[in-house]
């Protein structure tokens, strides 16, 4: 590469796994970084082998570059780059992007096209689509991915208009269009030719043609014919330009022409794009965590005690998405880092190696976008070898497998070969858990029956697979062959009640169970570096079978869960393994309803200072002080109080007796009453200032002794009167202004009485009149406020209403989503006993079928309890009477202070 961003060659931009995940390339980020000049950005795409890549090297003005024809195709799609001079701008640069052929499908998933599609509107000044044959409805039917673009990209209505997307070129080559209008052919040539395709279609808005319109400013069309008719099987980037035809040559050097004079790249509101930085590591609540490397989460410390890695939980407390956990477990040297590394989208990721050793110790952890839920975050969680002869410490074994088990929501158990007895008893860690796992503090009696409740799905996935799946003669699904592998045997001996305990483990306490067989991936000399081989170059079988494992992992792994059905975050899962690992470095059993309460004390008390901060933000950002009504102030306040509320309910959990919720409630009845005094001494303080100004002329007078005169009683009558009307007629005075007006002439009546008595011109009737005029205005202006005072009053109970009416449905409506949730969970643990009571029957234990009877009528008791509608209403009943009315606290009414008219009076 050369300075400022000059290429040689072509690389990838970046690549969309086919597991969905999309990676950037840092070489070609480090390259775009260089450049400091305006960009102009081409990009090509369309379907596989209809000649873009040659197409992309003429207009580089290049015989080869992107590589043209067939070739071993990486797995994904990946978009190249080719950064260049500008032939004509000195301080532009052009850079040319060619996206690997987008397959045409009839049916089934089209989103890898419709984001390549979105990335290239984004990036593009010019949007070319690459295509052989007709312009007609079937090839507009070939786009059809363009409109889901719309869920990929935010876009402003008039986008279009204002050019702030690229233009569309569609190059239709080695064939002549054949397109009539009105009784003449129309060429490429004629500039409205797409446009007037277009508007010949349909006008549904969901339409290719009404999307075509929407998204791109201008549309157009080239005309190639054949390059070279006579080529003779050449590859077309060996023929020497004097072989070219010179029709495809001279439309080839329109086409040139045409995109090196159009405009460069723009964002919105129409600036260039001069520097491209690489993109950053996206912060909590914007967008779901995208981990290059996997990082420790759990490890042993120098003193062989576990300990959590503080960068892991950085990592994790930055995640506020909901977290699916999928964990792997299983002996060492049996490939469990490769299927992480396949689900994270990655080749590289996880360590692996080709040696004997364990490559990983502890439990690793990488956090990934879900490639099927935006709004998730996939963290995987690759565990040291089960068995590592090195180690020789079983019980750190026995732990890692049961801390894998705790936080998770899918358990892939990793094995080779198949599942005999002796991949039976090597999973002997399964039978140790009810000695490491408590699900209740205190409880005594055995508590297994209660982990398929809260136990993760379990895969049983089967390495280098080399029987032939069948029982007895019949083909087998590998659901059946695992079903059979965990067949219980008939007796009581020591031998059989080895062989049946791991067995009745698994089935007892995992709710789901799935089973995966895979061949070996390759030959031994190209397994020593898996991490650096295309799928290309593994047997095609494995590479089926694995992606049937990702799609299996991607469509039904589910949310991490807490007992009693909370969702877990990934600063959630955080606190999780910090809480599980602290008790096992203390010498207790992780109890699974501890660790509950514990995590609801830290959540909830995360949720209470969050949502306050949140609705004291809101309230500033929205209130400007002095209101002009209560009413204004109320609405303001109720709004905010509602989000705050949402965002509160959304994060707690396990709230008994609703103790957060009355804190959040009380905090925010804090800050509303502080806001009301403020709102209030702001209107008292701005109200007198105006009475002040007004009244300057008023107190000069005072001073000067100008009323002590006859007839200076009906001055000063005058002067207040237009002090009066001239107060009234400002604005912004705020909510006490009533009662300021009416403090002010209530103070003023001494000196109204002063003024009475020394004017000579009053007859005692007339200051008798005077003062029961300047009375009942006193006392008017009382009402006024009084008036005020009362409105006031009766928004305060209507906001008490208000709070108690929004919190109680809100509460309702997650009172409702935990019922929802535990229903779900006793179903799942009945559909699981139902069907471990079948089994048994079939396989002739009659007596321990009886047996789960008695369970599984409580279970279904338990879920008819559930379904009842007094379980929400008595929960609502207590939190009734558990909130009190924090809005009586709040004064109406503001007592003014007794110098406030000193300096007038």
């Amino acid at each position: 590469m050369e300075p400022d961003g000059y290429m040689k060659r072509p690389i990838h931009l970046l690549e969309i796994s086919p597991s969905g995940s999309l990676s950037l390339n840092p070489e070609a980020m480090k390259i775009l970084s260089a450049i400091t000049q305006s960009v102009q950005v081409v990009t090509i795409l369309g379907p596989p082998n209809t000649g873009k890549s040659y197409l992309m090297n003429r207009l580089a003005n290049q015989r080869k570059g992107f590589p043209v024809g067939p070739g071993n195709k990486a797995p994904g799609r990946r978009m190249w780059m080719w950064c260049l001079p500008h032939p004509h701008q000195d301080d532009q640069r052009l850079v040319i992007l060619d996206v690997d052929g987008l397959e045409t499908k009839e049916q089934g998933d089209d989103s890898t096209e419709t984001r390549i599609c979105a990335l290239a509107l984004i990036l593009s000044s010019i949007f070319l689509y690459n295509s052989k044959g007709r312009v007609d409805q079937e090839a507009l039917d070939k786009l059809r991915f363009i409109t889901k673009i719309s869920q990929y990209v935010q876009m402003p209505s008039d986008a279009s208009e204002k050019g702030e997307f690229p233009e569309f070129l569609w190059c239709v080559r080695d064939s002549e269009l054949n397109l009539w209008i009105g009784g003449f052919r129309l060429t490429a040539d004629d500039s409205d030719l797409l446009s007037i395709l277009t508007l010949r279609q349909d006008t549904d808005d969901c339409s290719v043609s009404c999307c075509l319109r929407k998204l791109f400013h201008r549309q157009k069309c080239f005309e190639f014919c054949h390059p070279c008719p006579d080529a003779d099987g050449k590859r077309i980037d060996e023929v020497l330009e004097g072989e070219l035809d010179r029709e495809f040559q001279m439309q080839a050097e329109r086409l040139r022409g045409y995109v090196h004079n159009s405009k460069v790249k723009s964002i919105v509101g129409g600036h260039k794009v001069e520097r491209i930085v690489p993109l950053m590591n996206p912060s909590a609540g914007r967008a779901v965590y995208n981990m290059e490397e996997p990082v420790c989460l759990i490890e042993n410390s120098a003193s062989g005690e576990l300990q959590v890695s503080q960068e892991a939980l950085n990592i994790l407390l930055e995640i506020s998405q909901p977290a699916v956990v999928v964990a792997i477990v299983g002996l060492y040297r049996t490939g469990k880092s490769y299927l992480m590394n396949k689900l994270a989208g990655r080749q590289r990721g996880f360590s692996l190696g080709s040696t004997i050793q364990s490559h990983t110790k502890g439990i690793w952890m990488m956090c990934v976008p879900h490639p099927r839920n935006p709004n998730h975050c996939l963290i995987l969680l690759d565990t040291e070898g089960l068995g590592d002869v090195e180690k020789g410490d079983e019980k750190n074994d026995s732990w890692i497998f049961a801390l894998a088990v705790l936080l998770s929501s899918m358990l892939v158990y990793n094995s080779m070969g198949t599942i005999d007895q002796y991949a039976v008893a090597k999973l002997h860690y399964v039978t140790e858990l009810t000695e490491l796992i408590k699900v209740k503090s205190g409880a005594g009696d055995d508590e297994s029956m209660e982990f398929a409740r809260f136990f993760p799905a379990f895969v049983w996935s089967v390495r280098d697979f080399s029987l032939e799946l069948q029982l007895e003669g019949r083909k087998v699904t590998a659901d059946e062959y695992l079903d059979n592998a965990l067949k219980l045997k008939q007796g009581t001996s020591k031998k059989i009640q080895d062989h049946n305990l791991p067995r009745e483990c698994i089935r007892n306490y995992f709710p789901t169970r799935k089973c995966f067989v895979f061949d070996r991936p390759a030959k031994k000399e190209l397994m020593k570096n898996m991490d650096q081989i295309a799928d290309s170059r593994l047997d095609p079988a494995f590479v089926k079978q694995a992606q049937e494992f990702l799609e299996y992992v991607y469509s039904t792994a589910q949310i991490k869960r807490l007992k009693g059905g909370h969702r877990v975050t990934g600063r959630l899962l955080g606190n999780l393994a910090l809480t599980y690992v602290d008790s096992i470095r203390s010498g207790k059993v992780p109890c699974l309803e501890s660790t509950v309460h514990m995590l609801a004390e830290i959540e909830n008390t995360a949720a209470v200072n969050e949502a306050t901060k949140a609705y004291e933000g809101w309230m500033k950002e929205q209130v400007s002080l002095p209101t002009r009504t209560v009413e204004e102030l109320s609405a303001i306040h109720n709004q905010c109080q509602s989000r705050a509320l949402q965002l509160f309910m959304k994060q707690c959990f396990k709230d008994e007796g609703q103790k957060y919720q009355q804190e959040f409630m009380s905090s925010v009845a804090t800050i509303y009453t502080n806001m009301c005094e403020e709102n209030r001494k702001e209107s008292v303080n701005i109200s007198s200032a105006i009475i002040l100004r007004l009244g300057a002329a008023i107190k000069e007078k005072m001073q000067t002794g100008s009323y002590a005169k006859s007839g200076g009683y009906a001055e000063y009558v005058k002067d207040v009167a237009v002090l009066v009307e001239g107060y009234r007629a400002k604005t912004g005075k705020g909510v006490q202004a009533e009662q300021v007006l009416q403090d002010f002439l209530e103070k003023k009546q001494q000196f109204s009485e002063h003024l009475r008595l020394v004017d000579k011109n009053m007859m005692a009737r007339e200051k008798q009149l005077a003062a029961e005029r300047e009375r009942a205005e006193i006392a008017e202006q009382e009402r006024k406020w009084r008036e005020e005072e009362k409105r006031a009053a009766e928004q305060l109970r209507k906001d008490e209403k208000q709070a108690m009416e929004d919190t109680m449905a809100q509460l309702k409506e997650k009172l409702e989503q935990e019922r929802s949730s535990l229903q779900q969970e006793h179903e799942k643990v009945l559909n699981q006993r139902l069907l471990e009571q079948k089994k048994l029957n079939e396989e002739g234990f009659q007596g321990r079928a009886r047996e789960m009877k008695q369970e599984i009528d409580s279970l279904k008791k338990q879920q008819k309890d559930l379904e009842s509608p007094s379980y929400v209403d008595i929960v609502l009943d207590v939190a009734t009477l558990a909130l009190p009315g924090y809005y009586r606290l709040i004064p109406a009414g503001l007592k003014l202070g007794k110098n406030l008219w000193k300096k007038f009076f």
